[in-house]
């Protein structure tokens, strides 16, 4: 696998979270999607995420439930606990997975 690891950042309401969801609906059997901000049955019925996809949160992530995906989806970096901002290091350190993962930039102090 190639091309492995996408950071996507940007401001708030830039569509970062749209552009995660269009890619795992595009791979839903082979795409685990991880969300500390929304629920599966939101992201499902209010933001469109294929019903195929399997959503978890953090605290349900443990690297063996990998298995059988080859791309996790993260939305986003700054709402995970440093636990599993390690876990997720080690996943890129494996290099097994290709990992896409959203974070917010702030507008620096002169905008």
């Amino acid at each position: 696998m190639t091309d492995k690891h996408l950071l996507i950042t940007g401001r708030p309401g830039s569509g970062k979270s749209e552009l995660l969801i269009a890619y795992a609906n595009m791979h839903p059997k082979t795409t685990l999607f991880l969300s500390d901000e929304s629920t599966e049955e939101f992201l499902k019925q209010q933001r469109g995420l294929d019903a195929q996809l399997k959503v978890i949160d953090s605290k349900d992530f443990d690297t063996s439930i990998l298995n059988g995906y080859e791309t996790l989806c993260v939305d986003y970096l700054k709402l995970l606990s440093e636990d599993m901002i390690q876990k997720l290091l080690k996943i890129l350190e494996d290099n097994n997975h290709r990992v896409i993962l959203t974070s917010q930039v702030k507008r620096g102090t002169n905008e």
